[in-house]
């Protein structure tokens, strides 16, 4: 854990310029815990004051494009890389220090930087399945058996969703829609990526699709649920960083 916060500070503050004060507007869909660890170091570090707001990742983007004529944030931190780089209009070009060092395969955004991987699991309630009954695949989900027992966040407000369709038609192509579709007929939908694992950890549901770090979570607490990588695929996808066109506070930033 602390090897993951300092390698996180530091891609933070490649993004960031030295200042004496002032302060930097955040948008970001971090998880409170991660963002405790690190705004504070951060401070400490450069004695800028970071001023944030948590929200979903579909809501980030939908304020920022809102505001873009009046941006009243400066950088967007933790939210999908494909829902930056369809909005990418909205963000600001960005050459971090040294690079030149990274490697080609991670400078995959336009206006904005890769700073983690993040990737689709099925989250199952170990009281509820025995191991023999865990889906293994995108295809067990369309399966009769998990009948609004299984759980997915608002695609409106979870880039996740928008990750699950393209991973089932990236692996599956056209056929994929038919069985995205069958998905869905068993899914009860939350409002966010983040909820959907404590469903299943609280018995509401057997089965929830998310983020392999929001299922650890309740893992590692020693929460009644298990992690299931499909076996059929899933995707590991950018998790991105970036400097709003027009930020306020750019010399912050």
């Amino acid at each position: 854990m602390k090897r993951f916060v300092v390698t996180i500070l530091c891609l933070l503050l490649a993004v960031s310029a030295w200042a004496a004060g002032g302060k930097v507007v955040v948008y970001t869909a971090h998880e409170e815990s991660i963002i405790n660890a690190i705004v504070p170091m951060f401070e400490k570090e450069t004695g800028i004051t970071v001023e944030y707001v948590k929200m979903a990742s579909g809501d980030v983007i939908n304020r920022a494009k809102a505001e873009a004529s009046r941006p009243q944030a400066d950088v967007i931190w933790s939210i999908g890389g494909e829902q930056l780089e369809a909005e990418n209009s909205i963000l600001a070009p960005y050459t971090p220090k040294d690079w030149d060092k990274i490697n080609p395969v991670y400078k995959v955004g336009t206006n904005w930087l890769p700073y983690t991987g993040i990737m689709n699991v099925f989250v199952v309630n170990t009281k509820m399945l025995t191991p023999d009954k865990y889906p293994k695949t995108w295809i067990d989900l369309t399966d009769a058996r998990f009948k609004k027992n299984i759980c997915s966040a608002r695609a409106d407000k979870s880039g996740s969703s928008y990750m699950q369709l393209c991973n089932v038609i990236a692996i599956y192509g056209d056929k994929g829609w038919d069985i995205y579709e069958g998905i869905m007929k068993n899914t009860i939908i939350s409002a966010s990526s983040g909820a959907v694992p404590k469903f299943v950890n609280d018995g509401e549901q057997a089965v929830g699709i998310t983020l392999e770090d929001n299922a650890f979570r309740y893992f590692a607490g020693g929460g009644p649920v298990a992690i299931v990588y499909p076996t059929d695929g899933t995707v590991a996808a950018p998790d991105g960083i970036a400097l709003l066109k027009g930020a306020p506070n750019l010399e912050n930033a």
